[in-house]
């Protein structure tokens, strides 16, 4: 579960704002379809982009990972989209490594938003729950801008793998130009 906490959703709500709350929407929606997510508003002042497993593709993380990450680099070039945090919970409850479906039980999926959104920091940057960032698989396709987890024990990440890299400053230079 991807979610963004709008920390100015009040000021963004403003009748001379509105269409900047529009405009996010529309950018956020374009970027989860991307990475087939669905973006959706499940809890006040945030957004969250679901991913599913349900084709059995273990790659759901990755492509949350991508679009969070691309998401982050987006705003960074926004001057008008402040105050947003981006984080990234995900469930891992088998032995082997395959994901659960626990975004199908209302409880759990609430659980997971709540937890993305705790991690979600409002500098426009992706953090990751340290279950996450501590998965074998991800060795080497993560960078991490600091090595030690922060207070809520999750990291920000700064980059992926350099084919991943590649791939999403092309993205974003196309949604930049409004091309996308």
């Amino acid at each position: 579960m991807l979610a963004l906490r709008l920390s100015s959703i009040d000021d963004l709500q403003q009748p001379e704002k509105i269409s900047q709350l529009h405009s996010l929407k529309s950018h956020m929606e374009k970027i989860a379809t991307l990475y087939d997510g669905q973006l959706g508003i499940e809890r006040p002042h945030s957004f969250t982009i679901s991913f599913n497993d349900d084709n059995q593709q273990a790659d759901f993380l990755i492509r949350a990972l991508c679009c969070g990450l691309l998401i982050s680099r987006w705003l960074q070039t926004q001057s008008d989209h402040n105050g947003i945090g981006l984080g990234l919970a995900s469930v891992r409850l088998t032995a082997d490594s395959k994901v659960s479906r626990a975004t199908h039980n209302p409880l759990l999926r609430r659980q997971l938003i709540d937890q993305a959104c705790n991690i979600a920091i409002e500098s426009k940057q992706l953090a990751v729950s340290n279950t996450i960032a501590s998965l074998e698989e991800l060795e080497g396709f993560l960078v991490f801008a600091d090595q030690q987890p922060h207070c809520d024990n999750s990291f920000i990440v700064s980059a992926l793998s350099e084919s991943y890299g590649e791939l999403l400053e092309s993205q974003l230079e196309v949604i930049i130009r409004g091309s996308f």
